[in-house]
Order: structure tokens, then sequence, then C-alpha cells
């Protein structure tokens, strides 16, 4: 699990809220030396939310990982993500 988000960017539900679906995706994904992440992968419930969940996480910023003071390559970190509404 990653506890270093500097800045989570709030994700709209997907259009499949209009049928009532909910979902949760784990998105897995490498943090690279500046903190943007990439080669993001979603594993979900439901295929319908993976490219939301995939977009979020490309949206945050993170610290990256620092080893002796150099930023290093952060891989497979791991974001979960529950879409549901709220009544």
């Amino acid at each position: 699990m990653l506890n270093n988000k500097l800045l989570r960017i709030l994700v709209g539900f997907p259009l499949a809220a209009d049928r009532g679906i909910a979902g949760a995706c784990d998105v897995t994904f490498d943090i690279s030396r500046r903190g943007e992440p990439f080669n993001g992968v979603a594993r979900c419930l439901d295929e319908i939310f993976v490219n939301d969940a995939v977009g979020a996480v490309s949206k945050t910023n993170f610290a990256p990982k620092v080893v002796e003071g150099v930023s290093k390559v952060f891989e497979n970190a791991v974001s979960p993500f529950r879409f549901r509404l709220q009544n």
C-alpha cells in the first residue's frame, strides 16, 4: 500500500452510476523520480471502471522514493479505488 501521496485528484463517478453499478479496482503502477505515475494497470470487478481508475492515478502526484538523498523509481505501487454512490 502506498502512503506517500502528495495530491489526490477527486474522481468523477463513471457513467456506470446511471445504471446503479458500484465497483472496486486496484491500480498497480510505477512512480518516476519526479513523482509522476506511469505504467498504470487496473484490475477491477467491472471493466467499466478501468479507464477512470487509471486516469485518476495518472492525475495524482506522489512523493518520489528517495534513497540516500537520490530520487529513485518506485515500482509496483498499488492504489485501491472504490466506486459507489451514497444517498
